[in-house]
C-alpha cells in the first residue's frame, strides 16, 4: 500500500488492530489499539455509562492496525453523506457494516470486504 505511515512506532507492531465497535442508537466507534479486549472493553463501559448499548464489534487481523489506517478510516467515515462525527473517532449516521468493509479494505481483508459488500444489509446502505 501507497499510504504514508503518520506515526512510525507502531507500523510493526504484530498485536495492533484497527477496530469498529457498533453503539446502539445508529452510531459507531472507531480506532486502532494494541490492546483490543482492553480497550473494547472499556469503550463498552464507556458506552453503558452514558447510557448506550454496545453492539457489534469488529477487530482487523494482529499487525495491521496502524496510525495512518485509522486516519483514513476516520476520513472515510467523515466523509459520508449521512455522517455526523461527535469526537474524533465517534459517528453517527454511519453503517456499522460500512465502517468495516472499509476497514477491512485498508487491512486487506478481502474475504470480509467480499463478504460484506455481497450482503443485502451494505447494498442497501
Amino acid at each position: 500500500m501507497s499510504e504514508p505511515v503518520a506515526w512510525g512506532s507502531d507500523e510493526h507492531d504484530p498485536s495492533a488492530v484497527l477496530y469498529v465497535l457498533e453503539i446502539k442508537r445508529g452510531r459507531i466507534k472507531v480506532g486502532f489499539t494494541r490492546s483490543p479486549l482492553a480497550r473494547l472493553r472499556r469503550h463498552r463501559a464507556l458506552a453503558e455509562a452514558h447510557g448506550c448499548t454496545p453492539g457489534r464489534e469488529w477487530t482487523s487481523p494482529p499487525g495491521s492496525g496502524t496510525a495512518w489506517r485509522e486516519a483514513a478510516l476516520i476520513k472515510f467515515c467523515a466523509e459520508l453523506p449521512r455522517s455526523r462525527r461527535f469526537a474524533k473517532e465517534y459517528f453517527a449516521g454511519v453503517p456499522f457494516e460500512v465502517a468495516v468493509c472499509r476497514a477491512a479494505e485498508l487491512c486487506d481483508d478481502r474475504l470480509t470486504a467480499h463478504r460484506l459488500r455481497a450482503s443485502s444489509t451494505l447494498e442497501s446502505a
